[in-house]
């Protein structure tokens, strides 16, 4: 518990001096808070009973803004992460920065684009309730290399 708040306040704190320098600081929360304790993303996740998840090459962004938007339409409290920081530590960032200082989390459902490489860890820590896969595309080879590795890490990773 302890150290769950220690990672919220000091993922916060490091948000608000990052936007104060003038950096955009999307990622920077999560970053502190991973540090300080790795299972952050796990401990918050759980005060959200539905997460639904968007990876995919293209139209991660779109798709889950998208999403969002409809869900929020029918008067639901959504959380999404708009600004697209989509890897591991932008999702730990989402939730640290819409979670209370007490580490409250008031939300109906998550809906989060998760980098395509993220997703088979970020699935360790949160198990959607739906995933929605746009494409596959081999223009990040740089990044992921071989692109039916990719696929099968994910199809490992969901079953």
């Amino acid at each position: 518990m302890i150290k769950k708040n220690v990672a919220i306040i000091s993922g916060k704190t490091a948000g608000k001096l990052s936007r104060l320098l003038g950096n955009n600081g999307s990622t920077l929360p999560g970053v502190v808070a991973i540090k300080i304790d790795p299972n952050i993303i796990r401990k918050l996740s759980h005060q959200i009973k539905n997460f639904i998840f968007i990876t995919g090459t293209n139209g991660k962004t779109t798709t889950s803004n998208l999403l969002a938007h409809l869900l929020r339409s029918t008067g639901m409290r959504i959380l999404n992460n708009f600004e697209g920081a989509n890897m591991v530590s932008g999702v730990a960032a989402c939730l640290i920065n819409n979670t209370t200082i007490l580490g409250h989390l008031h939300y109906d459902y998550a809906v989060l684009e998760i980098d395509e490489a993220s997703l088979p860890v970020i699935l360790k820590q949160i198990t959607p309730q739906m995933l929605i896969i746009t494409n596959f595309f081999r223009d990040q080879l740089d990044r992921y290399g071989e692109i039916d590795m990719l696929i099968k890490d994910i199809e490992k990773a969901i079953h």
